[in-house]
């Protein structure tokens, strides 16, 4: 029986294990995406939605939807649905049982032995909460790594280069970020020092984008209400990430936002919106300007490579500052 991975993200989530050629490949989910959103509707007492379907139902349905879960995991948050209570722990247990199912039924097989990934600042309350929501799954919790560890592991089966070498890691996720510095040396991999912040990644990227759109129709049509529409809210939400995305490719990108009768065209070139959240990107440097200062205490005065993890590491000009910054 196979072995999984699991990175159960605060955005999205997904599930890889190592192919019969030895190499690490994603295992898509049902819908053939690799990943899958980090969200659940409790749409009934009998019945629970967990990822693309929950999350295009979060605004609609605020009150019966989960997201974020993995920003409260160890603290004592109870939410309740329909008359049952739910903890940070038991949410994340449907979110891993559906990745589960999703890769058996890929594989065709039966998902049981995982490692499950979390952010580096996750101390041993988060990490024994995680561990139990693998348990709750069903799932044998062979380990829980940090992150910036499993992306330091694959670094080393990429370039196994004998001798000591010092990397940092800045992992920019949909929900956390972090900077950590790590030393390789053969197959022992150690944590140096880290820091970061869990309430900052692509999700506040898309919330300074959706409210820039509102902003945008508001100023067309002032006297129309269009903050108050659920329906409306979501349609901006879901149109904001994805204007993310394409702006991470391409140099400008539009979209077409209707409300009550009336269309504004709203086209956003990539400087627009760099400029519309560099405070955000700042905020990362500054971390790993403190992370460098905490290594060089500790001896640690170069680093040999920078590893990008995160999906919005994608960005142009994320990787723009931080090679900026790093040199």
């Amino acid at each position: 029986m196979s072995t999984y991975g699991i990175d159960l993200g605060t955005t999205y989530s997904c599930v890889a294990s190592v192919d019969d050629t030895g190499r690490a490949t994603i295992t898509k989910n049902l819908l053939g995406n690799d990943t899958t959103p980090s969200v659940v509707y409790f749409e009934s007492p009998t019945n629970v939605v967990v990822g693309e379907e929950a999350k295009n139902t979060a605004i609609l349905f605020p009150e019966h939807v989960v997201a974020l879960v993995k920003r409260q995991m160890g603290e004592q948050a109870v939410y309740e649905f329909h008359g049952q209570e739910y903890t940070p722990e038991t949410v994340s247990a449907l979110i891993l049982r559906r990745l589960a199912q999703a890769a058996g039924e890929h594989d065709r097989t039966t998902v049981r032995d995982v490692v499950i990934t979390v952010p580096a600042y996750f101390g041993v309350t988060e990490r024994e909460a995680t561990r139990r929501a693998g348990q709750i799954a069903d799932l044998n919790v062979l380990d829980v790594v940090p992150e910036p560890v499993a992306a330091a592991l694959h670094y080393q089966s990429l370039d196994p280069e004998p001798g000591v070498r010092h990397l940092l890691v800045y992992d920019l996720g949909g929900g956390t970020f972090d900077t950590t510095v790590i030393r390789v040396e053969d197959n022992d991999v150690r944590v140096v020092c880290t820091d970061g912040d869990h309430r900052l990644g692509g999700a506040d990227w898309d919330d300074k984008l959706t409210d820039h759109l509102l902003e945008r129709f508001i100023a067309e049509y002032p006297r129309s209400d269009p903050g108050g529409d659920e329906q409306f809210l979501q349609d901006v939400s879901v149109a904001a990430e994805q204007l993310k995305k394409s702006l991470s490719v391409r140099q400008s990108a539009r979209h077409n936002l209707r409300f009550e009768g009336s269309t504004v065209q709203v086209e956003l070139g990539r400087e627009d919106f760099e400029a519309l959240t560099s405070d955000l990107l700042e905020r990362t440097l500054t971390i790993a300007e403190r992370t460098v200062r905490a290594a060089e205490e500790r001896g640690v005065t170069g680093f040999d490579d920078v590893l990008l993890v995160g999906g919005m590491t994608r960005m142009p000009r994320v990787q723009q500052r931080v090679e900026e910054f790093f040199g």
